[in-house]
């Protein structure tokens, strides 16, 4: 009698999910739309979660009307009966503030808006300069808006040690332009 045998039968185990997400931009003015779109292998379903909800399909794209100020985060997770795996995406969402810096006009004053609270002008904080008749826009979120140094064109004195500081809360988020003045005296 002659036997003979071969081994093998590999595994036929499902590999786990993989999952791409992206966005249409890493920042986004409020009240605007973002476009997210993903893709997935090996998924048996997807659900989102953090920045937006509910069941998704395995691929596909969605718009968003995005209408809270700050750092969003938008995580989809895929599962299939190997286990599950989770993608996110980061976006930045933002307003413009316009204004003036008041005493007569300040000209040439550093605005910016201080994200951090040390009333400094730091890498990553927005910054813009005053126009000669005061006025400024800058993008922000929750911040203190900071108006630092200038010149009082009406006093023609140079203000180098002047700081004026109005707090942007997230109260006011609904708008995506506000408007403000920043006053001396």
């Amino acid at each position: 009698m002659l036997l003979n045998a071969c081994g093998g039968g590999g595994s036929s185990a499902v590999p786990s999910p993989t999952v791409s997400i992206g966005a249409s931009g890493s920042s986004i003015e409020l009240n605007n739309s973002l476009d997210l779109s993903w893709s997935s292998t090996s998924a048996e379903s997807c659900t989102a979660s953090n920045g937006w909800t509910g069941v998704k399909s395995t691929s596909g794209s969605e718009a968003l009307t995005l209408s809270s100020l700050g750092d969003q985060t938008f995580t989809l997770t895929c599962r299939n009966s190997s286990g599950f795996t989770s993608q996110s995406v980061d976006v930045e969402v933002y307003r413009i503030v316009t204004g003036v810096v008041v005493d007569g006009y300040i000209t040439g004053s550093s605005v910016f808006c201080d994200t951090n609270g040390n009333l400094s002008l730091d890498a990553g904080e927005e910054s813009v300069t005053s126009a000669s008749d005061g006025s400024f826009s800058v993008r922000a979120g929750v911040c203190n808006l900071v108006s630092l140094g200038g010149f009082d064109t009406d006093m023609n004195n140079a203000l180098d040690d002047l700081l004026l500081v109005t707090h942007l809360s997230s109260s006011s988020s609904s708008q995506s332009n506000y408007h403000c003045r920043i006053l001396y005296g």
